[in-house]
């Protein structure tokens, strides 16, 4: 993946949840990738973290 626009939504899609990365596809990404790829995860994983604490709270 690079910063065109296709690529953009693949990672804001990943970021919330809506797709995954397999094996495959994190051992073909670039250095750079996989920088975005870690701050990817960290915000998916806040949001995640957001989403569940707002089920505890209205469920």
């Amino acid at each position: 993946m690079n910063s065109n626009e296709p690529d953009v939504l693949k990672w804001y899609a990943y970021m919330n949840g809506t797709i995954n990365l397999t094996f495959d596809d994190i051992d073909k990404l670039t250095m750079p990738e996989l920088s975005v790829m870690v701050y990817c995860t960290n915000e998916r994983i806040k949001y995640q973290a957001q989403v569940e604490a707002g089920r505890a709270v209205n469920g």
